[in-house]
């Protein structure tokens, strides 16, 4: 008799048991489904931003062949855009020596002109690309006009950068654009969220907010191209209630 009591208490507590992890569970599940549900809103805002503020960035390195008198007052060489760019429209350009040094130029008639000496073996790298690069008001008083035989192209590469222009838009405007960004980044009507974005150059911090639970935020490292062709990196912080 003992025996069968002992095993009918053992069902019984488990039983128990069993329920007990039942009313956990159901408990715990709506918070478990609003933080599933806020961390997809969160990874379609990240997605969704960064592809908004994407911009490319073309870098082509040439190196001078032609070779002038010295004392020929030399100060430019130029050459047709569409010779590096199959449409250089609606771009923003911006040179380097080869050591990373700015070097004056400016874009006339379809012709970019550069700062030169005249000498030969001369490398530059020229960046391209929709985000608008700062120049200078670069006057040359004696130009070279440049055939394809007085320079080659020595490498070209294509990347993808985050534009700083895109960037700065962006988070002056969030605001007054605040429902036409929910919309954009499909952030469903009932949950808001914020983004932050920080470098050595720019600093959007977070708005003040009263916020107190069920926020769910993420801190991602990125690159940005700046008005000087940098790459600069930041951190680009999104938080979702």
């Amino acid at each position: 008799m003992n025996k069968r009591g002992s095993h009918v208490g053992m069902v019984i507590s488990f039983l128990i048991f069993i329920l007990f992890l039942i009313f956990i569970y159901a408990a715990l599940q709506p918070a478990i489904k609003l933080e599933r549900d806020k961390k997809v809103i969160l990874e379609g805002v990240k997605n969704k931003i960064i592809n908004y503020f994407d911009v490319n960035l073309t870098t082509v390195i040439i190196e001078v062949k032609k070779q002038e008198n010295p004392g020929a007052g030399i100060d430019c060489l130029k050459f047709n855009l569409n010779k590096i760019i199959l449409d250089p429209s609606e771009k923003s350009f911006f040179v380097r020596t080869i050591d990373g040094n700015p070097v004056e130029f400016n874009i006339e008639n379809n012709q970019l002109k550069i700062e030169w000496d005249g000498n030969s073996g001369v490398f530059y790298k020229i960046y391209i690309s929709e985000q608008n690069f700062s120049s200078g008001l670069f006057s040359p008083t004696n130009c070279v006009d440049f055939t394809e035989l007085d320079y080659e192209i020595r490498a070209t590469q294509k990347e993808k950068y985050l534009g700083l222009d895109k960037i700065i838009y962006f988070m002056n405007h969030s605001v007054e654009n605040k429902e036409a960004n929910k919309e954009y980044l499909r952030v469903p009507k009932d949950s808001e969220f914020d983004i932050s974005v920080v470098s050595d150059e720019i600093n959007f911090p977070y708005p003040e907010n009263n916020l107190k639970t069920n926020v769910y935020s993420e801190e991602i490292p990125l690159k940005y191209l700046n008005n000087q062709a940098r790459i600069v990196p930041f951190f680009m912080r999104i938080r979702v209630w």
